[in-house]
């Protein structure tokens, strides 16, 4: 988390943040202590209640006590997979994004990285740590591109970042290789929306 937030600040500095599906708030809290103004959603069912999370559905309801607040950040992390109406639950987020913020999002790559491909050649059964949370949408790169384009957003950058959920030192290297060329565990998009002519 802090090394996320340092990026961020180096990148595009410190501002007012929202973390969209911010579960227990411990990306807030470790923003707040950091520096930062911000505030997390969850949806209205989520527990445990946090002070900084606000329990609100985006697809349909403004952020109660920040209906007119534009954010600098908006941090969406493993958050897309798992989104019903996709289309309504990026317009509620697009509504709090500042004309000149950034929007953060990151999803599992479960279809295009080199250990699915690896397995797809050797014909063996898929497998994903992460599946088993019922993953609605499996994102390529082409769909999230052609996604963000029709929500009238520019991609300032889409990589596939290394992460290492492994301490073994082969399984940490295989990961950055995977990112290296491209084909990481994860894909992660930065968006501005569009400014007219450009």
């Amino acid at each position: 988390m802090l090394e996320r937030l340092r990026h961020l600040e180096s990148r595009y500095g410190k501002g007012f943040l929202l973390d969209v599906g911010a579960g227990t708030g411990s990306f807030v809290d470790a923003a707040r202590k950091h520096g930062w103004d911000a505030i997390g959603v969850e949806m209205p069912d989520f527990t445990p209640a946090h002070k900084h999370v606000i329990n609100v559905d985006i697809t349909k309801n403004p952020i109660p006590g920040y209906e007119d607040a534009r954010f600098h950040i908006i941090h969406i992390h493993h958050v897309l997979e798992h989104v019903a109406l996709l289309s309504k639950f990026l317009n509620g987020c697009i509504n709090h994004l500042a004309d000149d913020g950034v929007m953060i999002v990151e999803v599992p790559n479960e279809v295009e990285s080199l250990s699915i491909s690896i397995k797809h050649v050797l014909g063996m059964k898929y497998q994903s740590r992460t599946a088993y949370l019922a993953h609605r949408f499996f994102f390529t790169k082409g769909f999230l591109k052609k996604l963000f384009i029709e929500k009238n957003l520019n991609i300032i950058q889409l990589v596939t970042p290394f992460t290492c959920y492994d301490s073994g030192l082969l399984h940490r290297w295989y990961d950055h290789f995977q990112s290296i060329i491209k084909m990481g565990n994860t894909t992660e998009v930065h968006l501005r929306k569009k400014i007219s002519g450009k």
